[in-house]
């Protein structure tokens, strides 16, 4: 899709300026989420309000890079579109991939895409292979105490039956797994990545960013309190090896219950400062 206007920022390293209170959106950028949102009647799950520090995270990385990748898209108003604004704002004539495995929520995050002439290729799959869902039985192992007591184990089991029904159903289409599409066949530019994808395909989305995306700077995961993301995070942590320093991980009882966190590759740790620092534990020296 073509990189569009809808209210973009400048360009030529002038996103110093939407910099701000670390604390804060620029007025102008919440302004335009707002009014963007409204023109496209869409909706989306993280926004500057109840999002507010994921949503600062993802808009001043996103500054920061000529490509990202983001699997989960929802309707495409909410984190998609904080991206999205980032990108543009950045002035590097970047772009966003973002991946929807439902087939109808797909086209409308791309019609809401399209009205505001975004630069966002909504794509309908999956971000990894089928088989590589997670097997039902590591909810017993992996999954928090106490989100067994927030969602009942049959709440996991019908995500589990939908989410491997979509990926078997692209897999007997002959989709390729978008990851390694994009990252390996295609060689995109894809340095921010947000993982907020289906809950049995947390760990293994990270597994193929981590092996097929050798460009990527910067991770952002949701829901690391949940199924989804626990592993992934505790992997990162306990993996020195991987290369990434934790910059941000929300606190309990944050704006998002589900949790997030934010990782650079170790080389790039001194752009954690960029990031809000009234929502989030900073980690940025080190794990």
């Amino acid at each position: 899709m073509p990189k569009g206007g809808g209210g973009g920022g400048g360009g030529g390293g002038g996103h110093r300026r939407w910099m701000g209170d670390s604390r804060e959106l620029d007025p102008e950028v919440t302004s335009w989420l707002v009014s963007t949102r409204a023109r496209a009647k869409c909706s989306g799950q993280v926004q500057e309000s109840n999002g507010k520090g994921l949503a600062i995270s993802l808009y001043r990385l996103a500054l920061l890079v000529s490509g990202a990748l983001e699997i989960g898209t929802f309707k495409g108003c909410g984190s998609t579109l904080i991206i999205a604004k980032g990108l543009l704002d950045g002035g590097t004539g970047g772009k966003l991939w973002t991946v929807e495995s439902d087939e109808e929520i797909a086209k409308e995050a791309r019609r809401a895409m399209t009205i505001s002439n975004l630069p966002v290729d909504v794509i309908h799959g999956m971000g990894s292979p089928a088989h590589m869902i997670l097997p039902l039985n590591d909810l017993l192992s992996y999954l928090p105490a106490n989100q067994r007591q927030q969602n009942p184990l049959e709440e996991y089991h019908k995500w589990y039956r939908g989410e491997k029904a979509a990926a078997d159903a692209l897999a007997a289409k002959g989709q390729a797994a978008v990851i390694e599409r994009l990252c390996y066949t295609e060689h995109q530019p894809i340095e921010l990545v947000f993982l907020d994808g289906a809950e049995f395909y947390g760990t293994a989305d990270l597994h193929q960013v981590l092996r097929f995306c050798p460009r990527v700077r910067f991770i952002g995961m949701d829901d690391i309190n949940m199924f989804k993301h626990y592993s992934s995070m505790e992997e990162l942590k306990r993996g020195p090896g991987w290369g990434f320093t934790l910059c941000l991980e929300s606190p309990p009882g944050g704006d998002r219950p589900g949790g997030w966190g934010i990782w650079a590759r170790d080389e790039e740790a001194d752009k954690c400062q960029n990031l809000t620092a009234s929502v989030g534990r900073p980690r940025r020296f080190g794990r």
